[in-house]
C-alpha cells in the first residue's frame, strides 16, 4: 500500500473533519470494487488519528505517511495495540 494518498483526498478530508469535530462514528464500513483504494484510505485515516501527538505525524498537506512514524511501524507489523486488521477469506461473502 502507498504511503502517499492519490485520489480520495476529498473523502479523507471529510473523514478528518468529522474526526476533528468529534462526529466520526466509532465504526466505519468501507465497500466498493476491489482496487479502488479502500485499504489505502483507511491506512491514511488511521495514521492521521494515531500519529497526532507523535514524532513524524501524518503530513496532511502532502497526504503522506512518514515511514519513521511509530504508529505506522506498529500498524505495518500488525503489532499496534489499538488496531486489528481483518480480512475476509477468498471466495467468502460477508452478509449484512
Amino acid at each position: 500500500m502507498s504511503n502517499t494518498l492519490i485520489g480520495l483526498s476529498d473523502v479523507l478530508n471529510d473523514l478528518i473533519n468529522l474526526y476533528n469535530s468529534n462526529r466520526l462514528p466509532n465504526k466505519l464500513l468501507l465497500s466498493g470494487a476491489q482496487g479502488i483504494g479502500k485499504g489505502v484510505l483507511s491506512k491514511h485515516l488511521l495514521n492521521y488519528i494515531l500519529s497526532k501527538n507523535e514524532t513524524y505525524e501524518y503530513d496532511l498537506k502532502k497526504l503522506q505517511i512518514n515511514p519513521s512514524n511509530k504508529s505506522y511501524k506498529l500498524f505495518e507489523s500488525n503489532a499496534h495495540p489499538n488496531v486489528f486488521k481483518i480480512h475476509k477469506k477468498k471466495d467468502k461473502k460477508i452478509l449484512i
